[in-house]
């Protein structure tokens, strides 16, 4: 369900530009206009999550439109993945192996009396709505870039993805993983500094910024195998961090070519 749902939000990122049409001259003035956007982010933890993950990278769908008084709205799906996890997870059935020389791997025995390899990364997406103000300050761009303020909320869920390599670990099997993946989500607020520039011809529009978001979060696991009980905990997600995206603006420019 959750698969179908964010499936849908991106299909409706991608196409609902088309559905803005009217011929417009960016050059000259305000006007309104939707876009989409492909981008990156990159953020460092804070608060609770910094105790389970490292450096947090988000793939970013965003899509938006801008009113002529340069306000604008804007929402989409980050995707978030890590290969850092800091909090120790299933320790009772795993066991780092190996040397400082060689380096140390997570690993659990499995059914055959052999070794197995645990790998464990961060995954996870968040869905941001924005409300922002563009304000131009650059006096060779046009009236339709500048610098940006942004504030919203965020729906904002993650986990521990446990992948054992060669499947052979019953105790890692896929029923008791969800007493182990540390299935957390839960609502925050966002806010967001930096600069969005749309060109005169289309072809290059990109932004960049700088983001924070606080999250209210808690486990959603009936049972926590590590701690044998139900992780109550209300915790405080921060992240902050950089974000860059390529800007698709949706609209029909004016011929200003003059026929003779």
């Amino acid at each position: 369900m959750k698969s179908t749902v964010l499936h849908c939000l991106i299909i409706g990122l991608l196409f609902l530009p088309q559905l803005v049409s009217g011929q417009q001259n960016i050059r000259d003035s305000t006007i309104s206009f939707a876009w989409t956007s492909l981008g990156y982010i990159g953020s460092g933890p804070g608060g609770d999550l910094d105790d389970r993950y490292g450096y947090t990278s988000h793939l970013m769908i965003e899509g938006g439109y801008k009113l002529k008084s340069n306000f604008y709205f804007a929402g989409g799906v980050e995707f978030l993945f890590g290969n850092r996890i800091n909090e120790p997870v299933a320790q009772a059935i795993t066991s780092l192996n190996g040397t400082p020389e060689t380096g140390y791997i997570q690993q659990a025995i499995g059914a055959d009396g052999l070794w197995y390899d645990i790998r464990m990364y961060q995954r996870g997406f968040v869905i941001p709505i924005r409300l922002g103000k563009l304000i131009p300050i650059v006096k060779t761009h046009n009236q339709n870039s500048g610098l940006f303020v942004e504030l919203g909320s965020q729906f904002i869920q993650h986990k521990v993805r446990i992948e054992v390599v060669g499947d052979n670990v019953p105790q890692l099997a896929n029923e008791y993983l969800p007493g182990y993946d540390r299935l957390t989500n839960g609502i925050g607020i966002t806010e967001a500094i930096g600069y969005r520039y749309h060109s005169n011809r289309k072809f290059i529009n990109f932004q960049i910024g700088f983001l924070l978001s606080q999250n209210f979060t808690r486990s959603r696991r009936d049972w926590n195998y590590d701690y044998g009980r139900k992780d109550e905990t209300q915790r405080l997600d921060l992240l902050s961090g950089f974000r860059v995206g390529w800007v698709f603006p949706i609209y029909q420019s004016v011929d200003t070519r003059a026929y003779y």
